[in-house]
């Protein structure tokens, strides 16, 4: 099975992201949560590199916290991937 990281908005448990969570993790893959607004750049990176798949559910006005964008961080996940 898949080892999922998913970030998006998880402080709620009534989320979509919660669902999706929820039903990812019902079809025995591991999901990473990693709250939106909280998690930095560095970490939402280096735990993306060591995932088979990066899920992002992205909240309209919420900035990750951190030296890069997520613009930088997609692009460098992207780089590595090639």
């Amino acid at each position: 099975m898949a080892n999922i990281v998913f970030l998006g908005n998880f402080e709620v448990s009534y989320s979509s992201e919660n669902h999706h969570a929820k039903s990812l993790e019902s079809l025995g893959h591991t999901v990473q949560k990693l709250q939106e607004k909280k998690a930095g750049s560095t970490e939402i990176l280096s735990a993306a590199l060591n995932s088979d798949l990066f899920i992002w559910v992205h909240t309209h006005r919420w900035q990750t916290p951190g030296s890069r964008s997520m613009t930088d961080v997609l692009k460098e996940f992207e780089e590595e991937d090639d």
